[in-house]
């Protein structure tokens, strides 16, 4: 006799209320305010600082003695001349287009305003060798900024008085044909000052080899 098994009836547990300190309220926060998209604060442009132009400097060329010339008093004549004014663009002082002192001229203007932060530094690659390049470039701001902080800690080096300095006259050695060595008067506060610059003939354009104050 087979006996047959019937399943046992579960019973159905009752759903239990939650218990109130349970439960979770969302209550609307007064004062708040849905944001959908966000803009971008506006800010007026910051202009950046523009160097005014320097005036004309006073030019002293001598030219290269190949012998010793008979001079009164044992003094050569030096000749002075009112150089242009700086030039703006680097690109047209090529050789033999352009004289020493105008390529002096426009290197001690470049590299002053590039410390100052007026222009990036990078204008004056082609017209200083790897040696000047890498000396300014320790003091050189950002560009858009006055001083940086290694023109504040070396007040005295030749890029930080480069910064300051004003150019007043300038006088012009030629060696030779493809070596110059120029001497330019500056006034840095209220102060004369000599910036020497040695230029060297590199790819048919004068290049600066030395920059030192004194």
């Amino acid at each position: 006799m087979t006996a047959m098994l019937a399943p046992v009836p579960t019973a159905e547990v009752p759903d239990r209320p939650v218990p109130r300190h349970r439960r979770l309220r969302l209550r609307p926060v007064r004062g708040l305010r849905t944001v959908t998209h966000l803009r971008p604060q506006e800010r007026p442009p910051q202009e950046l600082p523009v160097s005014p132009p320097l005036p004309s400097v006073r030019l002293v060329e001598l030219a290269p003695r190949t012998s010793a010339p008979a001079v009164r008093g044992g003094r050569a004549k030096e000749q002075e001349i009112e150089a242009p004014p700086l030039a703006t663009h680097l690109r047209s002082l090529e050789v033999p287009k352009a004289s020493p002192g105008q390529v002096c001229a426009s290197i001690l203007q470049v590299a002053g305003e590039a410390m100052r932060g007026v222009r990036p530094l990078v204008q004056l690659s082609r017209w200083v060798d790897e040696q000047v390049f890498s000396e300014l470039a320790r003091f050189a701001p950002r560009h858009g900024s006055r001083t940086s902080t290694a023109q504040r800690v070396e007040p005295e080096a030749t890029a930080s008085l480069l910064a300051r300095a004003k150019v007043q006259r300038l006088k012009v050695a030629r060696i030779s044909p493809t070596v110059a060595e120029c001497t330019a008067l500056v006034l840095v506060d209220e102060r004369v000052r000599a910036v020497v610059v040695r230029l060297e003939v590199h790819r048919d354009r004068w290049r600066a080899t030395t920059l030192q104050a004194l």
